[in-house]
């Protein structure tokens, strides 16, 4: 809830209007993930949501879709094993994250992610993934410490890539399990030391820090400075300019809106 009027809270309608829509299309991917668990646990189907709006979210039949089949392959996947939704896991105490979907199967010793990409504009490849290697190894963690594989899933009906399937699979050992674990040590000894090292790139987009990020501050200014020049290789570095600049907008906005609702705007 917004404390506060448009009046009280010094922003003015516009503004309001452009941070509301922002905040619904990052909403489409939580609310289809809560309809579909719903449906999983023998709830509501995800087909009679269709033209009702659920959270700011009108739900159509591409969103309806999407999730039928998301359903359809955990069912496919589950039978009778044990089933977790939008479970919250820890590889370490203070660094976790909630996955969509965690299958464990204890007599084969395996663990299975399945996540659900509602992004209709960036294909999401599964191998090396590590936004779903994490959701794996914390997930063997808290479930089945001692597991043989991992496999991770990614199901994405939105945006279709030429030779490869809206879903598609990976899979792991235990031992590359821990090499994973391993090269995130490394990284979060380097995060945390007086001179850690920022990599822009596509990846930023979900990085929470990004409004205030010196590397993206830093390339969105080279990007509003660059003088327009048309040849290959000065196009090709502008529209990297470009992507940070855009991510850099989103997180800005992003940032807005929660000071909008914390009543701080």
């Amino acid at each position: 809830e917004v404390k506060g009027g448009t009046e009280s809270a010094g922003v003015s309608d516009k503004l309001r209007h452009v941070l509301d829509k922002s905040s619904t299309e990052g909403n489409e991917g939580k609310v289809c993930n809560s309809l579909g668990a719903v449906a999983l646990l023998g709830g509501k189907d995800v087909a009679s949501y269709e033209g009702e709006t659920v959270e700011g979210v009108k739900i159509d039949k591409e969103l309806v879709a999407a999730m039928k089949l998301y359903v359809a392959h955990v069912k496919l996947r589950v039978g009778k094993l044990p089933l977790f939704l939008e479970e919250k896991v820890y590889l370490f105490p203070d660094l976790g994250g909630t996955a969509d979907t965690i299958i464990v199967d204890k007599f084969l010793r395996s663990i299975h992610v399945i996540d659900l990409k509602m992004g209709a504009g960036i294909w999401v490849p599964v191998e090396d993934n590590p936004q779903l290697l994490f959701y794996g190894v914390a997930a063997a963690k808290k479930y089945l410490p001692r597991y043989k594989t991992l496999t991770t899933t990614i199901v994405q009906p939105r945006c279709p890539k030429k030779g490869y399937p809206l879903t598609r699979t990976a899979e792991y050992s235990h031992v590359q399990g821990d090499a994973f674990i391993s090269r995130l040590k490394a990284k979060i000894k380097e995060i945390n030391s007086d001179h850690p090292v920022f990599l822009s790139g596509s990846h930023c987009r979900f990085c929470l820090a990004k409004s205030v990020c010196p590397e993206l501050i830093g390339l969105a200014k080279q990007a509003i400075a660059r003088p327009m020049d048309d040849t290959e290789v000065k196009l090709v570095e502008s529209l990297e300019m470009v992507e940070a600049l855009e991510i850099w907008l989103k997180g800005t906005k992003e940032r807005a809106m929660e000071l909008l609702h914390e009543g701080k705007f």
